[in-house]
């Protein structure tokens, strides 16, 4: 007998006869096309991100999420906004965020904007500072942004600046940066000791890494200096890096608050960075921070018998060379023309690789979207004043279906937990393909050979018959306007 609620006429169904049900073994009809289709399928960890990108989203959603309790921002003493309301949530950033030895007090806070709900960076600096001043000395370093259509890929893009009174009252001059949420200071991600504990302290990086930082900060670098600007002083913690990508943090700090050496030109500071540049790669390839005369010596022998000869060499060239006969970050960058297209292979491979981890989510994205179909649809306990609208009709297929995707039992009884087969049919039901499948009731005495095409058909039509309604008691229930 079929369920009461079952609706007679489909298109595309095609009910069997009593014969037909009795004489036929549908579990070892299943059982074989288990057996034929199975070593077709793909693995189901294909279908989805690798573990490595899940965790670095995670930990990512993580950190723009956090909040400090109300408990913990009294004993961080940080107010609830800042710059009249336009910045708020203030999550103090770890000391590591930026270790470098100053001349002036500052800490760093990932603040969330009011205008636009992105996440910033704060970085707070306190004394009497002046904000026209700041305010005019970060121009330049904004315009390079402009100029590279929002963001430069190897530099923290600054925003804006302005004074603030809001931390206890103590006047502040006040730098955001945008928010990189993984990317961590070099000095942290190789665990850099100091120089006189000697070196190299742990394992050897690859020269390939060194040749993609060295690219990256004279990429950087040939954009800033045709400004007229320097970045001023480069070093392990200044430069953050995210999965071996690589950005100067603080551009514009040094001109904001007048922390600029006296007595040098713009070209001898340009200079000190390429000066800069070398040190951070010999920190990087000793792990350890080389910051004075002494270790650029001894790091540089380590170099000179690790690495090979066109890496030292370029490296002995800026390093011990009069700035008068030093190159620029142009004639650099010419220089190591070749290990340019690898760093464009690299990247050409590495924009292949998130859009094909792209392409997955987008499928997946189409499937949540049919199962949030059947979850408004199945078990609804009442619409239109009907108990059963849920089991009658369109809506009692999506139901045999839904049973069909997730409820189905070995020959034991145990639950199959089998996420290949839920794919494989959401992705049939997605694509309303005319292959059919077999559909049973709970208590078997209803059997169903229905074509993905057709059920696709019910979901939408019960779906949209949910919209119409919800749409329609919008119109009722909305404000009257005379």
């Amino acid at each position: 007998a079929m369920h009461p609620g079952v609706v007679p006429q489909y298109a595309e169904a095609e009910p069997m006869g009593t014969e037909e049900m009795e004489g036929f073994d549908w579990e070892r009809e299943r059982a074989e096309q288990k057996r034929i289709l199975l070593p077709l399928r793909r693995p189901v960890s294909s279908l989805f991100m690798p573990e490595s990108l899940v965790e670095r989203f995670a930990m990512e959603n993580q950190m723009l999420t956090a909040r400090l309790q109300p408990e913990q921002r009294d004993f961080y003493r940080l107010p609830m906004t800042v710059d009249h309301e336009r910045y708020h949530s203030l999550w103090p950033l770890p000391p590591e965020f930026d270790a470098t030895p100053t001349t002036y007090a500052a800490q760093c806070y990932k603040v969330t904007s009011t205008k636009d709900g992105i996440h910033y960076v704060l970085r707070r600096v306190t004394g009497n500072h002046s904000e026209k001043y700041a305010a005019k000395a970060i121009a330049p370093w904004i315009r390079i942004h402009q100029l590279a259509s929002g963001s430069h890929p190897n530099i923290v893009a600054v925003r804006t600046v302005f004074e603030s009174q809001d931390f206890d009252e103590v006047k502040s001059l006040c730098l955001i940066y945008d928010y990189h949420p993984s990317a961590i200071p070099l000095a942290a991600e190789y665990q850099m000791g100091d120089a006189k504990s000697g070196m190299p302290l742990r394992g050897v990086v690859s020269e390939q890494i060194l040749w993609s930082y060295l690219n990256q900060l004279v990429t950087a670098l040939t954009t800033v200096h045709p400004q007229g600007l320097a970045v001023m002083n480069i070093n392990p913690y200044r430069v953050l890096t995210q999965s071996h990508r690589l950005r100067v943090n603080f551009c514009g700090l040094s001109e904001a608050i007048q922390d600029v050496p006296r007595g040098m030109s713009v070209e001898e500071l340009q200079f000190n960075d390429l000066k800069d540049m070398c040190r951070v790669l010999m920190s990087v390839a000793c792990r350890c921070h080389v910051n004075d005369a002494n270790a650029e010596k001894a790091a540089f022998e380590v170099m000179r018998q690790t690495y090979s000869e066109d890496l030292v060499g370029l490296i002995k060239l800026v390093l011990f060379t009069p700035h008068k006969k030093l190159p620029t970050a142009w004639e650099i960058q010419s220089s190591v023309w070749h290990r340019l297209v690898d760093e464009l292979h690299n990247a050409y491979a590495h924009i292949d690789y998130l859009n094909n981890q792209l392409a997955k989510e987008h499928q997946n994205g189409r499937l949540f979207s049919l199962i949030a179909k059947l979850g408004f649809i199945n078990e609804r306990p009442e619409h239109r004043s009907n108990p059963k609208w849920s089991e009658t009709g369109d809506r009692y297929l999506c139901k045999l279906l839904r049973d069909f995707i997730f409820h189905t039992v070995d020959e034991s009884g145990r639950p199959q937990i089998d996420l290949g087969h839920v794919v494989s049919c959401l992705n049939k039901l997605d694509a309303a393909s005319p292959e059919k499948t077999l559909l049973t009731s709970r208590n078997n005495d209803s059997l169903l050979i229905v074509s993905y095409k057709e059920l696709n058909r019910c979901i939408t039509s019960a779906f949209q018959e949910l919209r119409d309604a919800a749409n329609a008691e919008v119109k009722t229930n909305g404000p009257q306007h005379s």
